[in-house]
């Protein structure tokens, strides 16, 4: 009685997505951001030229329509997202001469470019698709130099990456992986976990997987 529980916090899965824009696009962070999630979820990879994009895919062809993969194409030669679903392309003249996003605003953005969106107040979950150290020393260079460091969240459904996020800097949270929920499923039907370290910070699914009726 009298305890105040901590608030559920609301994470914008990719941005917008739902809410009619494109997925992973700035439109559709800064969108998130403005209507009060506390935090932006993003998907990291690094290009053939060795940039941090914001995408989710290891192929392009989903978003841009065009079958090529992300990391062997040049930034600069990196295809538009397409805004072909029902809504999208009246959702994104909103955005056409907003001063937060540079044109063309359908590009695919840096991670720079996210982490200049983001207010002090509301932070950013940083997932990674490639097993790559070059990604790793990228990404934790560029949210150090950003002066958010303490904003961010990253991770991988893969434990092997997640391992290395570790590695790389223990003091940025991380979130469960797919194998470290089974691990700690098991660790506590043991009766164990109790008394254990328990190496992330984040433990759960996101709504969307519920809805389908996945576990994982």
């Amino acid at each position: 009685p009298g305890q105040v529980l901590p608030r559920a916090r609301v994470v914008a899965h990719r941005g917008s997505r739902n809410e009619g824009l494109p997925e992973n696009s700035l439109p559709a962070f800064l969108d998130a951001l403005r209507a009060g999630a506390d935090v932006i979820e993003c998907d990291v990879w690094l290009t053939a030229d060795k940039e941090v994009v914001i995408h989710h895919d290891e192929n392009l062809k989903r978003v841009t329509g065009v079958d090529k993969l992300i990391h062997e194409v040049d930034y600069s030669a990196l295809p538009l997202l397409s805004a072909t679903a029902p809504g999208q392309f009246e959702r994104l003249t909103a955005f056409e001469n907003d001063p937060a996003i540079q044109q063309p605003i359908l590009r695919i953005p840096k991670l720079t470019e996210v982490l200049a969106l983001l207010p002090a107040h509301q932070g950013i979950n940083i997932e990674f698709k490639q097993d790559s150290w070059d990604l790793v020393r990228a990404v934790h260079r560029i949210v150090s130099d950003s002066g958010k460091k303490h904003q961010v969240f990253w991770f991988s459904l893969d434990e092997a990456i997640n391992k290395k996020l570790r590695q790389m800097d223990p003091t940025i949270p991380t979130v469960v992986s797919i194998v470290g929920s089974l691990k700690t499923l098991a660790l506590y039907h043991l009766g164990v976990l109790p008394f254990l370290e328990m190496e992330d910070a984040v433990y759960g699914i996101t709504i969307e997987e519920v809805r389908r009726g996945r576990v994982l």
